[in-house]
């Protein structure tokens, strides 16, 4: 038999407990009622209780695992909130759209949609809640907003959401001219957060976006006077005109040195008021040279750092340098090494050592050499034409030191003879590394006779139209490479001009003559001179024109013999082709003449009818713009 509840037990004793009067026992009745719940306070929760019990568990549950999955737990998280974007990148594209797009921000859900200004991305991947993978849409040109809708709550607008659709433009600039340093307000269109602005092609190291058509950039250290730019993803807008720099420190050599160390400061809108100093420190002296250049000391107490030139009359202002002038002791300098260990003339060597700040001068043996100081340590240097094996040395201020070491050159010429000469002329070309296989040029045309003797010597004839200049050496096998020589060699040339005059009627089976005149300028005898007169074509097969006489200008008639020692070859009367007229020389000052008659043939009413010779030699032509020449008649 199933057992009654405590409190309806207590109850029912209550009732019937002898102990009370009858009257009262409904009374002690309502008592242990009320005895019982408290009793069940004491031992049971109540109802309302234990569902707050329950929700705290079932809280704690939710908690743990938004905790497992890397969510907030905090109250605002459990509810709805409205994106932000913080960020689009790229945030330029074409206007065809189809690019992808990362969105960065807060608050983002699956299902998210983003819309550039009212057009929606066509696909939009949630990654996280603060990322989405987007594709941009079509679009005209233009900036617009990229705006992230979720859970029914979309984005405030922003400069971070801007996305520019089309290159940028740039309408214009103010001011127009100032130092470096000066702030610029650039105006134009489809710009955006992060753009990039050069003046040149030197980048401005600072740039504020003000809106989609306003920019802000600073002039950078080292500018000269050029067009402005602005680049975003979707591309670069240039403008049309230059902003003009009016005070730019635009370079300084050397790069380092020591105290005392005199410095060339190269730039824009010096004046004798300029003053210099080296990382804040005035120079101990400074000598105006130009508007481009100062020279200035280096002084004991100046340290690493940027040299200013402040000017005190217009242009005013203080400008900086882009790198900083390096201060070394004023120690003697070292070369422990150079890399390659050998190698052809113009090779690029790398000079090893300590204190190479300041070099004035480079050799290879007495053989001096460009170079280009990289650091204290470092320079770079090429070997010089005409070098043989030998140390290399390096010279400072401080003093000289050379390569504990020959540098060994494996290919150079180092001399020829004659110096000069006609085309013909055989060369005798010294050296190291020649093999069978060498080549020859002079100044570039290549020489067709070359003749191997020894690794130290060539031979090689000089080539019909050879200019003045080096002679250089090609070898297809080890030691590989082309080398030149130091000093040039003195090509003869000779400076023709070609006139042409064009004499008689231009009209149906009339006569004309063209008389061609070639003058050797000089300074050399021009050797195989060569006229050349093709005949002009008519406008019809079946009425040409054709060739009649050549020999030289006469009075009366057409041709006369030949000048003495011309010769020339032509067509059959009455035939078509081209007149080539010779001579073996014409010294400076002389000339060749010779006429080239013709019988016209079909041309129309008042046209214009030309003719045109030319003359050449086999000696170089300095000037060969003046070579040819062209005289016209109108037709009858």
């Amino acid at each position: 038999m199933r057992s009654r509840p405590a409190h309806r037990q207590r109850k029912s004793q209550s009732a019937n407990d002898p102990r009370y009067p009858a009257g009262d026992r409904g009374r002690h009745a309502g008592l242990g009622r009320a005895w019982a719940h408290r009793e069940r306070k004491a031992d049971t929760p109540p109802v309302g209780f234990r569902c707050a019990l329950r929700t705290l568990i079932r809280l704690g549950v939710l908690f743990g695992l938004m905790v497992a999955l890397g969510l907030s737990a905090s109250p605002s998280a459990l509810a709805a909130s409205t994106p932000t974007v913080s960020g689009v990148a790229p945030n330029a594209g074409s206007t065809a759209g189809g690019n992808t797009v990362t969105i960065n921000g807060t608050n983002f859900a699956a299902g998210a949609t983003v819309a550039f200004g009212t057009t929606a991305s066509p696909t939009v991947t949630y990654v996280s809640p603060t990322q989405l993978q987007v594709v941009a849409p079509p679009e005209a040109t233009g900036v617009v907003d990229a705006t992230v809708t979720s859970a029914g709550l979309t984005s405030a607008t922003s400069a971070s959401d801007l996305y520019a659709y089309g290159p940028p433009a740039v309408s214009g600039f103010t001011p127009a001219s100032g130092i470096t340093g000066t702030a610029v307000t650039i105006t134009g269109s489809n710009f955006v957060p992060g753009a990039k602005v050069k003046f040149g092609s030197l980048t401005s190291p600072s740039v504020t976006f003000v809106s989609p058509t306003t920019l802000t950039a600073t002039i950078p250290n080292g500018a000269t006077s050029a067009p402005i730019s602005v680049t975003t993803p979707a591309g670069t807008g240039t403008s049309s005109s230059s902003f003009v720099v009016t005070l730019s420190i635009t370079g300084f050599s050397p790069a380092c040195g020591p105290q005392g160390t005199v410095v060339l400061v190269n730039g824009i809108g010096f004046n004798t008021s300029s003053a210099v100093a080296f990382s804040g420190t005035p120079a101990s002296s400074v000598t105006y040279v130009s508007a481009s250049q100062l020279k200035a000391a280096l002084p004991s107490a100046a340290t690493t750092g940027p040299i200013t030139v402040t000017n005190t009359v217009a242009p005013t202002g203080t400008v900086r340098s882009r790198p900083s002038y390096m201060v070394t002791p004023f120690v003697a300098p070292t070369v422990s090494s150079f890399s390659p260990s050998s190698g052809v003339t113009d090779a690029v060597i790398s000079i090893r050592g300590t204190y190479l700040c300041g070099a004035s001068s480079v050799k290879f043996g007495s053989r001096a050499a460009g170079f280009s100081i990289v650091s204290p340590t470092q320079i770079n240097t090429t070997v010089p034409n005409g070098a043989v094996s030998a140390p290399i040395s390096v010279a400072t201020q401080t003093g000289t030191a050379a390569s504990p070491s020959s540098f060994i050159v494996t290919l150079s010429v180092t001399s020829f003879s004659p110096g000069t000469g006609p085309p013909g002329t055989v060369v005798t070309i010294n050296g190291l590394g020649f093999n069978t296989g060498s080549t020859v040029a002079f100044n570039g045309v290549a020489s067709a006779s070359v003749t191997y003797v020894s690794p130290d010597t060539l031979k090689a004839t000089v080539p019909a139209d050879a200019p003045p200049g080096a002679i250089s050496v090609t070898n297809t096998t080890g030691p590989t490479g082309t080398v030149q020589s130091a000093a040039s060699y003195a090509a003869q040339t000779a400076d023709l001009a070609t006139t042409a005059t064009l004499q008689g009627i231009a009209t149906l089976g009339g006569y004309m003559g063209l008389t061609t005149t070639v003058t050797n300028s000089g300074p050399k005898t021009a050797l195989n001179v060569v006229i050349t007169n093709p005949i002009p074509r008519s406008l019809s097969t079946t009425y040409p024109t054709t060739f009649y006489c050549v020999g030289s200008p006469i009075t009366t008639g057409w041709c006369g013999p030949l000048p003495a020692g011309v010769s020339c070859t032509a067509p059959s009367v009455g035939s078509g082709g081209t007149v080539t007229c010779t001579t073996a020389s014409l010294a400076p000052g002389n000339s060749m003449t010779v006429i080239v008659a013709i019988r016209v043939g079909l041309y129309l009413h008042n046209m214009s009818f030309c003719d045109s010779s030319s003359g050449t030699s086999s000696i170089f032509d300095p000037n060969t713009a003046n070579n040819s020449a062209t005289a016209c008649s109108r037709v009858n």
